[in-house]
C-alpha cells in the first residue's frame, strides 16, 4: 500500500512490489514470486505519473544487500519521502533483531579500532575527482563509506554530463561609468553656486541637472534670506514685565490685578491694573445692588426686620432678624393685625 502512494506507473509499482516481496521472501529462506497481469491501455499512475526520483533508487539497488544499519538510516534520512526509504526501515529493523539476538548468544565484543575507511572517506568526501572516490570504492568495497563513495561518484558523473550538454553562460557586459553620477555624487553637498553652475553646464541634459537647479534655487533663496532677515543675536529678550501684564491685563479677577500690582508696584501698567481693579470693584457693588441679587436680599431682609421690630414691638430693645422675619410672615398673613399698635411703656 505505501508504493501506491508514490507516484509512478502502475507497471513499475507491481514489479517494484514484486522485486521487494521476493527478496523479502528470500530472507526468510522463502520462494514467493507475486504474479502481475497487465490488461491496461495506456498509463495508469495511481498517485500521479511523476517518475520517482532515479538517483533514490539507484541508491537503494547498490545498498539493499549491505549488513550495515548506518547505511541504512543515513539513506532513510537523504531520501525519506520515497518509496525506498520503507524498505530501508524495513531491512534496518531485520538487521537490528539479527544483531540483538546475536548479542544475546555471544559474549560482549571487544572495542574495535578507528575505522581506516572513515578517516580516508572524511579526506575525499567532498571532492569531485572520480578517480579519487573510484579508488575509494576500489580499496573499502565492504564498508559503509563505500555506498556514499558511489553515490558521490553517481552525482559528480551527473554534473559533469549536463556541463557537457549546456551552453555556456552568456558573458555580461560591464556597464560603461556614469561620469555624471560621480560628478553629482561629488557636488550634491555643496554650498557653492559656481558649483552647481559648473555641473549644468558640463552635464545640462543628464537626470542630475534638474537636481542641480532645484539645489541651486535653494542656495539662492538661503541666502536673499540671510540678506533680510535680521541676526537672532540683535532681537532683545523679551521684557517679563511686559509678558506678565499681556497675561493679566484680560482677565476678570480682582486678586489676578492685584498680584500685578504687588509685583510692578511703580510699572506703568500697575496704574491701569488699578483703574482695572475700581472698575470691577464699582461692578460688582452695582450687580449687588440689583434686586434679585444675594446681597440685595440680605439688606432687605434687615430691612424688613427693622420695620417689624418698630411696628410691633415699639421702642424695645433689637432682636434676632430671625425673629423678626417669622413675625413679619405672621402679619402678612393675619393681615388685620397690622391695626394693632404696640403699647408704650
Amino acid at each position: 500500500m505505501p508504493r501506491l502512494e508514490a507516484p509512478g506507473k502502475i507497471g513499475d509499482i507491481a514489479r517494484d512490489v514484486r522485486r521487494s516481496v521476493r527478496e523479502l521472501a528470500a530472507r526468510v529462506n522463502h520462494v514467493q514470486t507475486p504474479a502481475f497481469y497487465d490488461e491496461v491501455i495506456g498509463d495508469f499512475c495511481p498517485a500521479g505519473c511523476v517518475e520517482p526520483k532515479v538517483e533514490a533508487r539507484e541508491a537503494w539497488l547498490a545498498i539493499r544487500d549491505t549488513e550495515s544499519i548506518a547505511v541504512l538510516d543515513a539513506f532513510v534520512a537523504k531520501y525519506g519521502e520515497s518509496f525506498y526509504a520503507q524498505l530501508a526501515k524495513a531491512r534496518a529493523g531485520e538487521l537490528k533483531r539479527r544483531q540483538q539476538a546475536a548479542a544475546a548468544k555471544s559474549p560482549p565484543s571487544k572495542p574495535a579500532g578507528p575505522d581506516p575507511a572513515r578517516h580516508a572517506w572524511e579526506a575525499i568526501k567532498e571532492t569531485q575527482n572520480q578517480a579519487v572516490l573510484e579508488a575509494f570504492v576500489g580499496k573499502y568495497p565492504l564498508s559503509f563509506y563505500a555506498v556514499l563513495a558511489r553515490v558521490r561518484l553517481e552525482e559528480v558523473k551527473r554534473k559533469q554530463q549536463a556541463a557537457l550538454v549546456a551552453p555556456p553562460p552568456p558573458a555580461v557586459k560591464s556597464a560603461k561609468p556614469d561620469l555624471a553620477l560621480a560628478a553629482w555624487n561629488a557636488t550634491k553637498d555643496s554650498e557653492s553656486e559656481a558649483v552647481f553652475e559648473a555641473f549644468i553646464g558640463n552635464y545640462p541634459k543628464s537626470f542630475y541637472a534638474e537636481l542641480a537647479r532645484a539645489r541651486l534655487s535653494e542656495i539662492k533663496r538661503k541666502q536673499q534670506l540671510a540678506a533680510v532677515a535680521p541676526a537672532w543675536k540683535d532681537i532683545p529678550a523679551p521684557d517679563p514685565e511686559i509678558e506678565a501684564w499681556k497675561s493679566a491685563q484680560s482677565s476678570d479677577s480682582v486678586s489676578v490685578l492685584q498680584a500685578f500690582v504687588d509685583r510692578y508696584p511703580k510699572s506703568f501698567f500697575a496704574e491701569v491694573a488699578r483703574a482695572r481693579i475700581e472698575e470691577l470693584k464699582r461692578k460688582e457693588q452695582e450687580a449687588s445692588d440689583e434686586p434679585g441679587s444675594a446681597r440685595f436680599k440680605a439688606r432687605s431682609r434687615t430691612s424688613i426686620a427693622m420695620t417689624v421690630q418698630s411696628t410691633v414691638f415699639g421702642d424695645v430693645a433689637p432682636v434676632p432678624p430671625s425673629t423678626a422675619s417669622a413675625a413679619w410672615q405672621s402679619l402678612i398673613r393675619c393681615p388685620r393685625s397690622l391695626s394693632v399698635r404696640p403699647s408704650h411703656r
